[in-house]
């Protein structure tokens, strides 16, 4: 059996977030070489309800690649559901416990967002 580990672009990330209805209130980034600091983190101040948007969190990470955000959304069935993608690994993982039909509707959207 062979198998393919899939990279998710940051524009991938938007189009899953917009297809969940999330906002990103953690990112990850990774500095480019050369840079003092090679790993900054934010987190969303009760203030902020979308890192995606806001200009304080794209200044502290100027210049570095968004390797791994978390997406939270309220799944109509199960509730609030936070999960983690990475997109150095081509990762999703759940921070929370979610039902399998979680895990099944941001595996559709996925692959609904990959071409798959």
């Amino acid at each position: 059996m062979s198998y393919q580990i899939l990279d998710i672009t940051e524009g991938e990330v938007d189009s899953l977030k917009q297809e969940l209805g999330a906002v990103i209130d953690r990112i990850r980034s990774q500095a480019e070489d050369g840079k003092d600091c090679g790993t900054v983190e934010v987190t969303a101040g009760p203030s902020c309800q979308d890192l995606s948007t806001s200009k304080e969190a794209d200044e502290k990470i100027a210049g570095g690649a968004k390797s791994r955000l978390d997406l939270v959304f309220e799944d109509p069935e199960f509730g609030d559901v936070r999960a983690r993608v990475s997109t150095r690994n081509g990762s999703i993982w759940f921070v929370n416990a979610v039902p399998e039909a979680v895990i099944d509707r941001v595996f559709e959207v996925f692959c609904r967002v990959k071409g798959i």
